[in-house]
C-alpha cells in the first residue's frame, strides 16, 4: 500500500506536463480532482460497511471525536519550524521573527506531545513511539520524506533551465515528466517484489538499504547532472529506494504496535512522512533562493541542497541502529538442540 502511494505520486509528476501542454495548465488540477471524487465514491459503493463504536471521549471530557488540540498544535509546531526555514533568508536569520518561530518550534512541540499523552484517541499517539523501536522508525521516515520531496522540489526547474545559463537542459513540462517516469517505474517494481525481499533480508535492512539509496541519489544528482543519462540514472536510483523504504517503514511500524492500533500507527508514519516532505521542500527552496544570482537559481544552489539533504538522509541510516533486529519473515527464529527442527517464528 505504501509502495502504491510512492508510484501514485510520482505518476501524477509525469502526467502533469502532457495535462499542461496538450490540454490547459488548470487541467492539472481539475483531473486529479475528478479522480479524487470518483474513487471516493466507488470506495463508499464497493467496501462493505463495518459497524463503527461511537467516538471516544477524550481525558478531559469534551466529547469530541476528533483531536482538534492535537492537530492546532501540530499544525502550528510545523508551520512555525517551515516559515523560519523558509523566510531565513529573507527576514534574516538573527531577526526578531526568525529567532522567535525557532524558540517556538520547541515550545510547542513539548506542548503538543503534553496534550497527546493526555488525549484518550489522539491525533499521533505519542505512546507507542516508545515499543519496538517505532521512534527511529517514524524518525526515518521523517528524513525518507525530506529526501523524496528534495528530489521532486529540484528536478523540475533543474531540467527546465535555459542551457544559456551554464546548467539545465531547457526541458520542457513534458520531457520534464518523462525524466521522472523511471521513478515511478521503479518503485513499483521494487515495491511489488518487496514481499520476497523481506522474507530474504528483513524489513530493517531494506529500511536501511532505501535511506542509503536515496541519500546516495541526491548526491548522485549534485555530482553528475550534465548528461540526459545523468538525470534518469538519480531518478531511477530514487525509485529503487522509494521502493524498499517505503513498504519496510510501514511494516517496522505495524509491526512493533498491538494489533487493534495498526491503523493508528500507520497514519502515524505517513504524517511524519508529509512533515519530513514538507521540511525537504522547504530547505531545497531556501538554499536556491539563498544562493540565487541575479534573480535565477544557480547550479551551485543546486549542488548544495542535493548534498545537504542526500547527506541528512544518508546519515539517517543510524537511526535503523535502534530498530530491534527481526529475523526475516519466513526464516527460523532458532533451531533447538533437541529437535534440530525449525520454530515458527512468533
Amino acid at each position: 500500500m505504501a509502495t502504491l502511494v510512492g508510484a501514485g505520486g510520482g505518476t501524477g509528476l509525469v502526467l502533469s506536463g502532457p495535462l499542461a501542454e496538450g490540454i490547459a495548465v488548470r487541467w492539472v488540477f481539475w483531473m486529479p480532482a475528478i479522480v479524487a471524487a470518483v474513487t471516493a465514491v466507488t470506495v463508499r459503493l464497493a467496501l462493505p460497511r463495518r459497524r463503527i463504536r461511537p467516538a471516544l471521549r477524550s481525558r478531559s471530557g469534551n466529547g469530541r471525536g476528533v483531536d482538534w488540540r492535537g492537530a492546532v498544535l501540530l499544525s502550528a509546531t510545523s508551520a512555525g519550524l517551515l516559515l523560519a526555514i523558509s523566510e531565513g533568508h529573507a527576514w534574516g536569520w538573527m531577526s526578531p521573527a526568525v529567532l522567535g518561530l525557532l524558540i517556538a518550534t520547541p515550545v510547542l512541540a513539548t506542548l503538543w506531545v503534553a496534550v497527546e499523552r493526555r488525549t484518550r484517541e489522539p491525533l499521533i499517539d505519542v505512546r507507542l513511539l516508545h515499543r519496538n523501536g517505532a521512534a527511529a522508525v517514524h524518525a526515518a521516515t521523517v528524513f525518507l520524506g525530506a529526501g523524496m520531496f528534495c528530489r521532486f522540489a529540484l528536478l523540475p526547474p533543474f531540467v527546465q533551465t535555459p542551457d544559456r545559463f551554464g546548467f539545465g537542459f531547457g526541458a520542457d513540462v513534458t520531457a520534464t515528466g518523462l525524466l521522472m517516469v523511471p521513478t515511478s517505474v521503479f518503485v513499483l517494481a521494487v515495491g511489488a517484489a518487496g514481499g520476497r525481499i523481506e522474507r530474504r533480508i528483513g524489513a530493517r535492512a531494506m529500511l536501511a538499504g532505501g535511506l542509503a539509496l536515496l541519500g546516495g541519489s541526491l548526491l548522485l544528482f549534485a555530482w553528475l547532472h550534465t548528461a540526459w543519462w545523468h538525470i534518469a540514472l538519480s531518478s531511477a536510483t530514487t525509485g529503487v529506494a522509494l521502493g524498499l523504504a517505503f513498504g519496510a517503514a510501514a511494516n517496522l511500524v505495524v509491526d512493533a504496535a498491538p494489533p487493534d492500533r495498526t491503523a493508528t500507527v500507520t497514519a502515524m508514519n505517513a504524517v511524519v512522512r508529509s512533515i519530513g516532505g514538507a521540511m525537504g521542500a522547504q530547505v531545497s527552496a531556501a538554499v536556491l533562493v539563498a544562493t540565487a544570482t541575479a534573480g535565477h537559481a544557480s547550479e551551485r544552489g543546486y549542488v548544495i541542497a542535493s548534498a545537504v539533504v542526500g547527506g541528512l538522509v544518508v546519515a539517517a541510516v543510524g537511526l535503523v541502529r535502534f530498530v530491534p533486529r527481526q529475523p526475516p519473515k519466513g526464516m527460523p527464529d532458532r533451531i533447538p538442540a533437541s529437535t534440530g527442527k525449525p520454530q515458527p517464528v512468533a
